[in-house]
């Protein structure tokens, strides 16, 4: 489904322990629950106008996060920002990129409502959902599409018991 492939998505990019993860507070609750199944902590920001996500407000949260807790962000780091395109309009991709490498965070663009939208080239992973209600559709369904060949080998190794290339009943690591 599209909130596995989100879910998947965040555990083939291994991020750290405890991370928050932001998204946009106009959202479907499976982009958060898909943040909490990866056991990180889902973190809101306002959207904009457009009902998509606000790179300002992503800036700003990450810099006050960063002030006032330093030591918990040391801990506790936002490691990632979910991008959900909503209504097939995309969000300010490049605006977020440049907070990412600022932050060296991790970007996911969630295309679930958006299948023509190409995902920015320096995403880290595509996610996309085919429920019966969407522009490509079937009963049920989701894709999800990796910039590095480390990040798309585990999940290919997740989303199959944890089966390697050998299928030699390893089950490194423990998949789904």
């Amino acid at each position: 489904s599209g909130t596995a492939s989100l879910h998947l998505a965040l555990e083939a990019m291994q991020l750290p322990q405890g991370s928050e993860v932001i998204l946009c507070d106009y959202n479907m609750v499976a982009c958060a629950r898909a943040v909490t199944l990866a056991g990180f902590t889902p973190h809101f920001v306002d959207c904009n106008e457009k009902l998509l996500i606000d790179p300002n407000e992503v800036g700003k949260y990450i810099e006050e996060y960063m002030d006032l807790f330093p030591q918990r962000y040391s801990l506790n780091p936002v490691s990632a920002i979910i991008c959900t395109h909503i209504y097939g309009r995309a969000c300010d991709m490049q605006a977020i990129h440049d907070i990412a490498a600022k932050y060296e965070l991790k970007v996911i663009e969630d295309l679930a409502e958006a299948h023509g939208i190409p995902p920015h080239p320096n995403t880290h992973a595509a996610c996309w959902s085919f429920y019966k209600n969407k522009i490509i559709a079937c009963e049920e369904g989701g894709a999800v599409a990796f910039r590095d060949e480390k990040h798309a080998y585990r999940a290919r190794c997740l989303r199959s018991l944890g089966f390697g290339p050998n299928q030699d009943y390893q089950h490194m690591p423990r998949g789904h």
